[in-house]
């Protein structure tokens, strides 16, 4: 368990870490049961229904969250420092002795899969989607998975999460993270003795990333009025100076509104509104690593112009890297978004928790700022020439213009 001591906040955040996620826990017949039985454990125990669980919680001024990767999973909850001790108790009934309920399990479905279906609808998330099955050696087990439109054979019954409740938590590899006034609370207490045998020492991966050969792929989708572009990459990183070097160049090529995209595609050539960027420590064959895609929208008939943009500062950054002032201002907005974000404790333990998955030790959250405002121009233009060499780079362009891009191929 990682403890953050928060001194004088008045609220108290939990995040719970599972190693393994939907990749390697979905049956291959029910893709998305491991995500379903998630958020549906969370939302009621044997001993309180849905309805009397989502009264306690109010009753608590308390938050719970769930959220399930390909590799890993996670359960956060937020409530004042005072109520802690009573929310955490009610959080871990609710994980430990879950109560899945046939008709509840139908209506959280069908809302699950309705809120899937309508992100799925969009071309960036097609595009993305694509280069994501394309970094991954294991291509469609690392996909956001597909929920089927109905559940008339019930396979994703009441008796399917809980059988896949039981094999999930079954390896009890967890790690914990509370952020806090923790004088206040013996909350601590309380969840170490209620997860115990769940720890482990390290955030031990569930299923390994593979690295993949780079692949620009089209998926045409006639009649769009735009076309979506998307590019990625899973690089390997032997510390976390470096990965916060390749956090940087990603962000300084697409992550903050004086990016080299946002000015080139949105400012000068008005090709598109915004520039979306991902970036996320992961573990993978290799151990530690980091995986970004950026993406972009525009109108169809200009795809062809944005992803000659995008070529040339690609290209511009791996020949000629990055100016001291540049890799400034970029750090520099990097880091007012780092303490914008470390005000609440949930937010604490979401900074940490996301570098925790890497394989990075629980203080890289922390170690993050001071790296930010140690790098070089240097380093950040050999980072540069690791993460972004076009040749190694996956992408995905979706629309009705897709075919037309130079040196991409139809996707299967």
């Amino acid at each position: 368990m990682s403890l953050l001591h928060l001194p004088g906040k008045h609220t108290a955040a939990v995040r719970l870490l599972f190693a393994g996620g939907y990749a390697d826990n979905d049956p291959a017949d029910r893709p998305g049961l491991t995500e379903m039985m998630l958020r549906t454990a969370i939302t009621a125990s044997r001993r309180l229904t849905s309805g009397a669980m989502a009264a306690e919680l109010d009753r608590l001024s308390a938050m719970v969250a769930a959220d399930c990767g390909c590799d890993s999973t996670s359960v956060s909850f937020l409530t004042p420092v005072e109520l802690l001790t009573q929310t955490a108790t009610t959080v871990v009934e609710a994980l430990t002795a879950p109560r899945f309920d046939a008709d509840d399990s139908a209506i959280f479905g069908a809302r699950l899969r309705a809120m899937h279906s309508a992100a799925r609808r969009t071309l960036r998330h097609i595009a993305v989607a694509t280069v994501e099955q394309q970094i991954h050696a294991l291509a469609s087990r690392y996909a956001t998975p597909e929920l089927p439109g109905d559940d008339r054979d019930g396979v994703y019954g009441a008796e399917s999460l809980a059988a896949q409740h039981a094999a999930y938590f079954s390896s009890r590899n967890l790690r914990m993270i509370v952020a806090g006034d923790l004088d206040r609370t013996d909350a601590p207490a309380i969840l170490a003795r209620a997860f115990e045998g769940w720890q482990t020492a390290g955030h031990t991966a569930g299923p390994v990333l593979g690295l993949s050969s780079p692949q620009w792929s089209n998926r045409p989708f006639p009649g769009a009025r735009q076309a979506a572009i998307a590019l990625g990459r899973l690089v390997p990183v032997t510390d976390l100076r470096r990965a916060v070097a390749a956090e940087v160049v990603a962000t300084m090529l697409g992550g903050w509104s004086g990016s080299r995209l946002h000015t080139s595609l949105r400012n000068e050539a008005g090709l598109t509104y915004s520039i979306d960027l991902n970036f996320a420590p992961r573990l993978s064959t290799a151990g530690s690593s980091v995986q970004f895609t950026l993406s972009s929208q525009v109108e169809a008939a200009r795809a062809r112009d944005a992803w000659q943009l995008i070529r040339h500062q690609l290209d511009a950054v791996c020949a000629r890297g990055m100016s001291p002032d540049e890799v400034r201002a970029t750090t520099n907005w990097m880091l007012r978004s780092q303490l914008l974000c470390l005000d609440t404790p949930n937010q604490v333990t979401a900074q940490h928790g996301r570098w925790a998955r890497g394989g990075f030790p629980i203080t890289a959250g922390r170690q993050r700022a001071r790296i930010l405002s140690e790098l070089t121009a240097e380093e950040v233009s050999t980072a540069a020439n690791d993460l972004l060499l076009p040749e190694l780079l996956c992408a995905a362009a979706v629309g009705p213009a897709a075919g037309q891009l130079p040196g991409f191929v139809e996707a299967g």
